[in-house]
Formats: structure tokens, C-alpha cells, sequence
């Protein structure tokens, strides 16, 4: 018997249609151990901040029924989620139920083929991110437990304070009591614009920032004076290469985002402008950069499109498809964005 262990309990049962009974699939239903509830149990920080894990409540079950399952297999598989989270989930697993050597596959799409090719592909439990999780785990119970009794005492029963929010607050803080300390004071930015001997206009700024205003007067006098007599010179001229990338294609949530930010729309007018984006005649389209089965789909729709219409033209990296083709055809496995 193979095994194949997942999260989600529908993810199991979609998989284990494509795998055509070669392999058990069974799902943990998200993590099964946890830190204890119980502060003095939970982390030993004179050993290190060493965790202390147990089986969740509720899951006991589960991880009898892995490892009656695990007993009897001969391949066992962790196919967790492609995150921190699923890593440490798969390693949990391997932990609570006793797996030697366990193996980790990955897909980021539940699709037939990028299940059957990360299976072919299994790799161990990359530890790195399993330490991630963990010390993300570990600060949210040490911050969060301790910050959080004094925040009920001081400001309201029920709030939380967590790893993130607490060192942004401090930072905010932190910034504020500059605000408050900073004494303003006068100062002059000097700038010229000059021409070359090929008549080219540019600027240039002068590098000190005088605060007297008897300093920036004598600055200007000297200026002046070097233009009428030109002596003024360039002495060194310094040349930087800067790489700019163009911004990924819009998705739903990037395209509401940019229409909030940029142009101030409201909730209501961004479903309006997407509606309106996504129902003209033609959709210009970017081809996904993943190398994944998605994108093999995306080639076998754009071939069949190619061949069976006159009209659309393609090119590599963008096509323009007719809606109603693209609603049949590859609605799943294309995103629309702005071109």
C-alpha cells in the first residue's frame, strides 16, 4: 500500500480520483500538534528556547488513524501545503507518527498533471522552513502571551498583541518621539542652471546647505563671479546602471488595489471598472512565466486557438483572444492585465 498524506479533506478526495487508486490519501485537517496552552510547559528558553510539543484537542484520532495507516504502507508521501506552514505541518506528522526518512512532495495547482509530476519528484522536509514556522511560533507565544495580559489590564479585555504589531508599534513610537524632539531650523538648497559648450542645458546643486543667510550669499557671489569669468568646470562625471523590472501581470486583487491606491476608487467603482475590463471584446492576455502543467494547458488552448480561428493572432507572451473563446477555453488558467 502507498500513502499520501494532505491537509484539506477535499483536496484529499479530488487527489485521490487522479491517482486512480495507487495511493491511499488521507487528509491531517491542518496542524495536529501544537504548543501547550500552559506558558511554563510550552518553550524552555534557559535550554534555547526549546518547544514543547503535544497532540492537539481533537486531534488524537487523526494521528492514530495516520499511523495505523503508516504501519501497513510501504511508500508514505507528505504532500502538505508549498508553504512554511505545510512544511512544518509535514514534519509534525513524520514526528507524531514515527516515520523514518519521510519524503515531501509539492504542487501548487490540484490538476492531474502537477500531482503526478511532483510525485515522481519527492525530496525531504526542508528544515529551514520548518525552523521558520517554528520561530514564528515560538515569538507569538513569548510576545504575544506576555503583552497580551498586560494590554487586557491596561486597555480593554480581549486585545492581543502579537510579534508583528509590537515591534511596528515601538517603531511608530520611536519615530513620533523624533517628531516631537526635532527642532526646525532655516536652511538654503543652491542650485544653478548652466549650459555646456554645446549649448545643453542641466542643474547643478551646491553640496553644502548653508544655515546663515551671510553663507549662502557669499556661495552665490562666488558663483556668479566663476560664470562671468568661466571658470567653472566639470570635474568628474559618474555613470550608475539601474535595472528596472517591468510589474507582473494584474490579477483580480492586484487590479482593485492599483485602481484604490492610484486613482482613489471606491469599493463599488473598482467591481465597475473590473466588470467593465474584463467584459471588453478583446482581453489582452500574458502568458504565465511558471514552468507548471498550468502552463503546458495554457499551450495546448493556444495552439487549438491558433488553429481553429482566423482572426486572433499570437505572439509569445501576449494573445489576444475573443471573450467568449477565452470564457471556454482558458478561463482557469489565464489571469487579464492592463497592457
Amino acid at each position: 500500500m502507498k500513502l499520501l498524506i494532505v491537509e484539506s479533506p477535499a483536496k484529499a478526495k479530488t487527489i485521490s480520483k487522479y491517482l486512480d487508486g495507487e495511493y491511499t490519501v488521507v487528509a491531517s485537517v491542518g496542524h495536529v500538534r501544537d504548543l501547550p496552552k500552559s506558558q511554563k510547559k510550552a518553550i524552555d528558553i534557559e535550554a534555547g528556547f526549546v518547544p514543547h510539543y503535544e497532540i492537539s484537542k481533537g486531534k488524537e484520532k487523526v494521528v492514530a488513524d495516520i499511523k495505523s495507516l503508516a504501519k501497513k504502507a510501504s511508500v508514505i508521501l507528505l504532500a502538505t501545503d508549498p508553504d512554511r506552514e505545510g512544511e512544518a505541518i509535514a514534519w509534525h506528522i513524520a514526528d507524531a507518527v514515527g516515520i523514518k526518512k519521510p519524503k515531501r512532495v509539492v504542487f501548487h495547482e490540484i490538476t492531474k498533471e502537477a500531482v503526478i509530476e511532483a510525485i515522481k519528484h519527492p525530496r525531504d522536509i526542508d528544515d529551514n522552513l520548518k525552523q521558520a514556522q517554528e520561530a514564528r511560533r515560538v515569538l507569538d507565544r513569548l510576545v504575544g502571551y506576555d503583552l497580551s495580559g498586560i494590554i487586557w489590564k491596561k486597555v480593554r479585555y480581549g486585545l492581543s498583541a502579537g510579534r508583528v504589531q509590537s515591534p511596528a508599534l515601538r517603531i511608530v513610537m520611536e519615530r513620533e518621539r523624533e517628531i516631537r524632539a526635532f527642532v526646525s531650523h532655516s536652511f538654503w538648497i543652491i542650485s544653478a542652471d548652466i549650459f555646456s559648450h554645446a549649448k545643453n542645458p542641466f542643474t547643478v546643486v551646491c553640496e553644502e546647505e548653508p544655515t546663515d543667510k551671510k553663507e549662502a550669499d557669499r556661495i552665490i557671489a562666488v558663483a556668479e563671479k566663476g560664470g562671468r569669468e568661466k571658470s567653472w568646470r566639470v570635474k568628474d562625471v559618474k555613470e550608475t546602471e539601474v535595472k528596472k523590472t517591468p510589474r507582473p501581470p494584474f490579477i483580480t486583487s492586484t487590479l482593485q488595489q492599483s485602481a484604490s491606491s492610484r486613482l482613489g476608487y471606491a469599493h463599488l467603482e473598482r467591481w465597475v471598472l473590473r466588470r467593465n475590463y474584463t467584459n471588453q471584446d478583446t482581453l489582452p492576455i500574458c502568458v504565465p512565466t511558471q514552468q507548471t502543467s498550468e502552463h503546458k494547458q495554457w499551450h495546448r488552448s493556444s495552439q487549438l486557438l491558433r488553429k481553429n480561428t482566423e482572426k486572433n493572432t499570437y505572439r509569445r507572451g501576449a494573445l489576444q483572444l475573443k471573450v467568449k473563446m477565452l470564457r471556454k477555453l482558458t478561463k482557469r488558467f489565464v489571469q487579464p492585465t492592463l497592457m
